[in-house]
């Protein structure tokens, strides 16, 4: 990937930010360490003998959401909470 003054705009139009040509140096200086350090991750071992220091349990936990003694106090204290969710005015028509 081509880190240059094309895509540090491009980025900048993307995320809608307007960064000064100091700020675009850095971004650029940062964008191209960030790439070289995920490079080096190809050099890491990816064979299953890398896998063997983590092992799974062999059940998990089901996951099921509660509503739990914090979640009572927060919802006491909402101004406006109906079915389960916190009611706000509109705000877009």
């Amino acid at each position: 990937m081509k880190i240059d003054l094309k895509l540090i705009k491009h980025l900048e139009n993307l995320s809608k930010i307007e960064l000064t040509d100091g700020e675009r140096n850095v971004v650029e200086d940062d964008l191209r360490q960030i790439i070289k350090l995920f490079s080096t991750l190809g050099e890491l071992p990816s064979d299953e003998e890398a896998d063997d220091g983590f092992v799974l349990p062999e059940r998990l936990r089901e996951d099921i959401a509660k509503i739990g003694e914090a979640d009572n106090l927060i919802f006491e204290n909402a101004p406006d909470f109906k079915d389960g969710f916190f009611t706000v005015p509109k705000a877009l028509e």
